[in-house]
């Protein structure tokens, strides 16, 4: 979005937007729903002010699922050179992100995929140890990898049917991230399979995790930088009018 001046009356909009000039680049990723609009009124707090070196595509394609990321690797489970993290889904957008951050920060990065085809692909991001999770000896696997301790963090968005391996492959007080349930909804753990290693489970949102402007301008200026050093790379896979938007979606899924 480009900023446009409004002259709104006194009563009905005191902040300034001192911050903000007309033609500035913005852009967001935790206000409420809008942005199938071509304009629209928006408060201040939730805008991102883009530098003249992050084009509005990669704006587009960045800014939500980096913010993501970086709220798992760096707020959620920080990730260290002492961690080893399992990532499921490792080849859609949030994971490639995942990866790559994670390994950048000394992580070893187990990527899960369906397919072998995507092999290539994860190890491109990162992922030391690429494993199918419709592998029979998909935690035997696991567990040779991580010598028998099990993985430090496992990252989730797919829910049903990964979050039973995904419990088994936990080392002690190891972390259950759940970020989406793309395969139907996880089912209900029992405590005693928590107790069973005093296990830890959490399902973060953006939207608290990144609530505070302050925090979030940090988050996007961290996020841009590794862009540019390298440590991110970003692949836009297709590009869509808004008037094709209904295949968008059909294509995403």
């Amino acid at each position: 979005y480009e900023i446009h001046w409004r002259d709104w009356s006194s009563d009905v909009c005191s902040s300034d937007l001192s911050e903000f000039v007309v033609g500035d680049r913005v852009a967001y990723c935790t206000a409420p729903c809008g942005s199938y609009s071509e304009r629209r009124v928006i408060d201040k707090r939730y805008l991102i002010k883009l530098p003249s070196d992050i084009s509005d595509d990669l704006a587009s394609a960045i800014l939500f699922k980096g913010m993501m990321a970086h709220c798992l690797t760096h707020s959620v489970f920080p990730t260290s050179k002492e961690s080893i993290v399992l990532i499921h889904g490792a080849s859609g957008g949030v994971g490639q992100l995942v990866s790559q951050w994670a390994s950048s920060r000394g992580a070893i990065v187990i990527g899960t995929t369906r397919s072998d085809q995507k092999n290539d692909l994860l190890s491109k991001n990162g992922c030391q140890y690429v494993l199918n999770i419709k592998s029979p000896d998909f935690v035997e696997r696991v567990m040779e990898i991580t010598k028998n301790k099990g993985v430090s963090v496992v990252y989730d968005p797919i829910g049903a049917e990964t979050s039973k391996i995904s419990f088994e492959s936990l080392c002690r007080f190891g972390l259950y991230v759940s970020y989406g349930q793309i395969s139907g909804a996880v089912g209900n753990i029992s405590l005693s399979v928590l107790n069973s290693r005093s296990l830890f489970i959490t399902s973060p949102s953006l939207l608290h995790y990144k609530r505070n402007k302050f925090i979030k301008s940090l988050t996007a200026i961290e996020l841009f930088e590794v862009i540019r050093k390298g440590i991110l790379k970003i692949n836009i896979n297709r590009k869509y009018n808004l008037s094709d938007i209904v295949q968008a979606h059909k294509d995403m899924e």
